[in-house]
């Protein structure tokens, strides 16, 4: 039993040697998991308290359970630390209840509540720590941790097996003690060399990631910095395992700004340590010293000399309120220079060995080399990055001449270098002595552009002095001290001037809130990057002016173009207007015509994004305008200047305008104004174009009121005064159109002066004028303002009367007759008038129906005698025939009887004229079914009045030439003789009476010129005379009875051999009457004088119709005539038996 104790003790001791090993080992490595390894060798060796001391049998006592429980604690503690080795998390809450129940059932056991021991349940909890070590190796690939995983498995199951034996090591003897202490053995043993494993592992781990630092950033300012140094010294803490660290950084530059970061250190210790230059310092301080400065005890007062160091003393202040107690600093030493310092500290009193001391100094001068090389890439990635800017920049300066592009092209290359949020372009305007900032950027947005009054400014000193500037701290002071007033409050500050041609034009600038964000290589670039944005943008500014210059003239030259093209003043000035807004920067442009009735100006035109003043009237001397037109000459107005107040703009918003007088030849035809809602100074160049266009607006104004004033009598006859033919059927039109869709009626008057030929002929043509003045002014002053008097033609006057029904037309065309016919000197010439009119929609749906209808009415008056008014509805509308007959005969008597001229012209109208008559009254008066006009009528069918007209004609067209006057009656009068002879009966006679007597009609359509020619045609008039057979034809084509009689005429000049004209027809396909009276033409034209030759007598006109006999004329017809004439007393007709039309019975 004694043996049994010592072994128990022996144990216990030796357990407790194991715990007190890992304490030791958690006081260096300060590791959870070591903690509560150390708990669990204690409990465990707790177990072997009782066998060894009490030295009594335990066994299903209270001792017993106390044991069996120690036991089962020590395998939760031992499996709370496996779960932390292998970084998993621990499972704290369920290790607290399994503990509990453990020792609730090692006491229940005890008492026999239960009779399975608690050993069974301990003992599984060791297998389970051997699963967690086993797992851990096969991740990390120890074998440590897997022969840990054994000897935990191996302990369990030893331990279940010796309870199932009956043999509790602690009560069995030393032989059991010893077989179950040989696991215990192995756990301890692998467990020292798993944290020799881990340790290995974990430095390596951590000088791989050192030896891959890498600090390469894009700038060594903000937070990729900050990460990145965090992240080293988060590794630089886990290779030396200390709690605490900072880390400050210089940049290669002992002026430059501080990076710093911290570990488990606050933000006032490293804001103090920066604000008091202490890290300046020890930078300093450390790299003299060797690279190491180290401070084992802060709290002792027996500190060496350095402590006499205010700062020194300042730092371990510092140190002492962070809680630590033992400090070092490591250099961050490069090849050349410090770049920082490593500040690593414990709330432990630690004494750092000479190894720690010199990874530490390795640690720093690697660290210091990756910074230098980070630094070194910076720099050359930033020169890098400032070439291709640069040279991007050269790019785009040389390739636009845009200013806008220019500067934000500039500002966008810039901002890929300078970490600024702040930048500007600042032009100087001495004629206005402001500063324009054609490009400001604040807080990385564009601002709109402004301009403030030059002062006592950094930015003005820039352009006076033509020297950059760079102020990195202390911003108000440096200010100061240059002699100029700051506008900010803090921050740093780099501008250079843009100098061009040996002129500063302007600055540029880029700031910061912070201070020391800018070095002398950011200067150096501005400067670089000034010296070719300058002559670029003066350039730009050049050729700005250049294209402003440009756009002027081409303005002036289009508004000189409209101006010609455009000649309604309305339409001119508005077209101007809209060319002006295109061309110029005002928000609002205007002309005035000056209204000489009211003395106002009238606004004609406006234009721009602000308008509302269109047709408004200024009168003269009130506001700006009105001031200008009484004055005649410039003025303008700016708001807030000392600008008298009454000369107001038009617009209430205006600050700025300027109005000119717009003169012709001394007159003043308006004004041209302009007007901005924004503050503008108008300068020479604005002025002097202005006053152009106002000259150009004169002269285009004046062209167009004359032109106005000229269309105005182009559509005024010259002599009577009133409306052109032309403004007449327009202003039909339009009342026609009118009237269509307002369903009202109006009315027209034509009226034809009576004998208004015979006084021209008799008195003269002056006196005629005189006549027709007369007529004009009675029609204008009895009309009413609403009618439209215009000269139809000659002595023809027409009236529109709109809005007039037709008894008000012919109560006004009666008045109108009355005062021509009473008026004094008309009645002296015997000049009459008559009148004819339509209504609509009454007589016509039309203007030209409405046209036709008063024409006829008014010539029914002519036929009547004159001096009357008619109307289409003037007989009873039953006798509708009647009535058209009528006019038929009134439209041709008339035209008859009116001396006419020959040609095309003439022989249109008439063809017209008898064609739209004709078959108006052939679509009117059917008779028992049957036509009138039919072609086998004969001529008896037409009215006396038709066959009067073109006998009528037939005499007219004789009498044109006094040599031919009379032919066709002579003819006539032989073609009876030999159709008399040759037995035809009387109406065939009369037939061919007719026939002869129309003849010639066709010479209606042939120029006078020819017809009256002294002398022989030739060819080419040949030609023209021979169509007049083709041309009576046509005439007649419209009078179906006078078929027969059409063929006569137009056969008439065919040969009986065929050589003839117009169809070259021969023999008996000539008609019978064209052949008689081919050889009455052609005796009569024998047997009388002409232009071209002189009478033959009829012997000799016989005996050459006999020569031709067979040949031009027909034989048989040719020997009836001699024969007949050679019986009579007297063979030539001198004149005609009979100057009456002939009539058919």
């Amino acid at each position: 039993m004694i043996h049994q104790s010592f072994i128990s003790l022996a144990l216990l001791i030796a357990t407790f040697l194991v715990a007190g090993f890992f304490a030791y080992i958690y006081s260096l490595k300060r590791q959870n998991y070591l903690l509560l390894w150390t708990a669990a060798w204690f409990v465990f060796g707790l177990h072997y308290v009782s066998p060894a001391i009490l030295q009594t049998e335990v066994s299903g006592s209270l001792e017993s359970a106390l044991t069996h429980w120690l036991f089962a604690l020590s395998a939760v503690l031992f499996f709370l630390g496996a779960q932390i080795y292998a970084q998993r998390k621990p499972w704290k809450l369920l290790a607290l209840l399994v503990a509990t129940l453990l020792g609730v059932w090692a006491a229940a056991n005890a008492v026999n509540v239960f009779s399975i021991s608690a050993l069974i349940p301990a003992s599984l909890l060791y297998v389970g720590v051997a699963v967690i070590f086993w797992q851990e190796s096969r991740r990390q690939e120890t074998l440590a941790d897997r022969l840990l995983g054994l000897s935990f498995a191996s302990w369990g199951i030893l331990w279940l097996a010796l309870h199932f034996l009956k043999a509790t090591p602690e009560l069995q003897g030393p032989t059991m003690s010893v077989v179950a202490t040989a696991p215990c053995a192995f756990v301890a043993m692998l467990m020292v060399m798993a944290l020799y494993e881990e340790e290995k592992r974990r430095i390596e781990r951590n000088m791989l990631a050192l030896s891959n630092l890498n600090l390469a950033t894009s700038s060594f300012v903000g937070g990729e910095i900050q990460r990145m140094l965090s992240q080293a010294l988060d590794r630089v803490l886990g290779v030396v395992r200390l709690p605490a660290g900072a880390l400050f950084l210089h940049h290669g530059d002992p002026q430059g700004p501080t990076s710093v970061v911290a570990v488990g250190l606050s933000d006032e210790f490293c804001r103090a340590a920066q604000n008091e230059a202490l890290d300046d310092y020890l930078v300093g301080l450390v790299a003299r010293l060797g690279g190491l400065l180290g401070f084992r005890d802060l709290r002792d007062d027996s500190l060496s000399a350095l402590d006499k160091e205010k700062s020194i003393r300042r730092f371990r202040e510092l140190a002492l309120a962070q809680g630590l107690r033992s400090v070092v600093a490591i250099s961050l030493q490069a090849k050349e220079q410090a770049f920082g310092v490593l500040l690593l500290g414990t709330p432990d009193n630690r004494r750092f060995t000479s190894a720690e001391l010199r990874l530490l100094l390795a640690l720093g001068h690697q660290i210091g080399m990756a910074v230098e090389n980070s630094y070194l890439i910076q720099q050359t990635s930033r020169r890098s990055e400032e070439l291709h800017v640069l040279n991007e920049i050269g790019r785009v300066l040389s390739s636009t001449l845009q200013k806008e592009d220019l500067t934000q092209k500039v500002w966008e290359e810039l901002r890929r270098l300078f970490d600024v949020e702040n930048f500007y372009i600042a032009e100087l305007d001495p004629f206005r002595n402001e500063l324009r900032f054609d490009l400001e950027i604040i807080g990385g947005n564009r601002v709109p552009r402004r301009t403030r009054p030059a002062g006592h400014h950094l930015t003005e000193y820039l352009i006076r002095t033509r020297q950059p500037v760079l102020i990195r701290e202390n911003y108000v002071s440096e200010v100061r001290k240059l002699g100029v007033e700051p506008i900010r409050t803090g921050g740093c500050f780099c501008g250079v001037p843009l100098v061009a041609y040996d002129r500063a034009i302007g600055a540029m600038a880029v700031f910061s809130d912070h201070e020391r964000a800018f070095d002398e290589g950011h200067l150096e670039l501005l400067r670089v990057l000034a010296s070719e944005a300058s002559i670029a943008i003066e350039n730009a500014r050049l050729f700005h002016e250049e294209r402003t210059k440009a756009r002027h003239l081409s303005l002036l030259n289009t508004i000189s173009r409209n101006a010609i093209a455009t000649l309604n003043p309305d339409e001119m000035l508005a077209k101007i207007t809209e060319q002006l807004v295109a061309g110029l920067t005002y928000d609002h442009i205007g002309i005035g015509s000056l209204d000489y009735a009211t003395r106002e100006i009238v606004i004609q035109a406006e234009g721009g994004a602000r308008r509302g003043v269109l047709g408004q009237r200024i009168p003269l001397g009130t506001g700006l305008i009105g001031h200008v037109a009484r004055n005649g000459h410039m003025a303008a107005f700016r708001a807030g200047s000392s600008t008298d107040s009454a000369l107001k703009p038009l617009l209430p918003d205006s600050t700025s305008a300027l109005a000119l007088p717009v003169f012709y030849a001394e007159q003043l035809h308006g004004i041209l104004y302009v007007e901005s809602s924004t503050q503008q100074d108008f300068s020479e160049e604005e002025v002097l174009l202005l006053r152009t266009l106002a000259d150009l607006i004169a002269g285009a104004l004046h062209n167009a009121l004359s032109f106005q004033k000229a269309q105005e009598q182009a559509i005024t006859d010259g002599l009577t005064g009133v409306k052109t033919h032309r403004f007449f059927m327009e202003a039909l039109s339009s009342e026609w159109k009118r009237s269509t869709r307002a369903g009202r009626s109006f009315a027209l008057v034509l009226m034809d002066l009576d004998r208004f030929k015979f006084v021209n002929d008799f008195y003269g043509h002056l006196e005629g004028d005189l006549v027709l003045q007369r007529v004009g002014q009675i029609l204008e002053t009895n009309c009413r303002r609403s009618d439209v008097v215009a000269r139809y033609g000659g002595d023809e006057f027409v009236i529109l009367m709109p809005e007039t029904t037709m008894e008000h037309a012919r109560q006004l065309a009666s008045k109108l007759r009355g005062w021509v016919s009473a008026d004094p000197l008309l009645r002296e010439k015997n000049i009459s008038a008559s009148f004819g009119i339509a209504c609509y929609p009454l007589h016509g749906s039309s203007p030209q129906e409405l046209i036709q209808v008063a024409d006829a009415s008014m010539y029914l008056s002519k036929h009547q005698g004159g001096n009357a008014v008619s109307t289409a509805d003037h007989f009873d509308p039953n006798e509708a025939r009647k009535w058209k007959r009528d006019v038929l005969e009134a439209y041709l008597g008339v035209t008859l009887k009116r001396l006419f001229s020959t040609g095309p012209e003439a022989f249109e109208e008439i063809y017209q004229r008898l064609r739209q008559f004709t078959e108006s009254l052939s679509a009117t008066e059917p008779e028992n079914g049957k036509s009138l006009l039919s072609a086998a009528a004969g001529p008896h069918a037409l009215p006396q009045a038709v066959l009067d007209t073109v006998t009528s004609l037939a005499y007219a067209i004789d009498a044109k030439d006094h040599y031919t006057q009379g032919h066709s009656q002579k003819v006539a009068a032989y073609a009876a003789l030999i159709a008399e002879a040759m037995g035809m009966s009387d109406a065939e006679v009369e037939e061919i009476r007719l026939g002869a007597v129309l003849h010639d009609i066709g010479k209606v359509g042939i120029s006078e010129n020819i017809l009256n020619k002294n002398g022989p045609l030739n060819p080419e008039e040949w030609e023209t005379m021979k169509s007049h057979v083709s041309f009576g034809a046509k005439i007649l084509d419209p009078l179906t009875p006078l078929g027969r009689i059409r063929e006569m005429v137009l056969h008439h000049h065919e040969f009986f051999d065929g050589s003839g004209y117009p169809h070259a027809l021969a023999g008996e396909s000539i008609p019978l009457g064209a052949r008689i009276i081919a050889i009455a033409d052609a005796y009569d034209t024998i047997t009388s004088d002409r232009t071209y030759k002189k009478a033959r007598s009829a012997p000799d006109a016989l005996a050459e119709l006999e020569r031709c006999a067979n040949a031009q004329f027909d034989g048989s017809i040719v020997e009836v005539f001699v024969r007949t004439m050679r019986t009579l007393p007297n063979p030539i007709i001198e004149v005609a038996a009979t100057s009456a039309s002939p009539r058919t019975p």
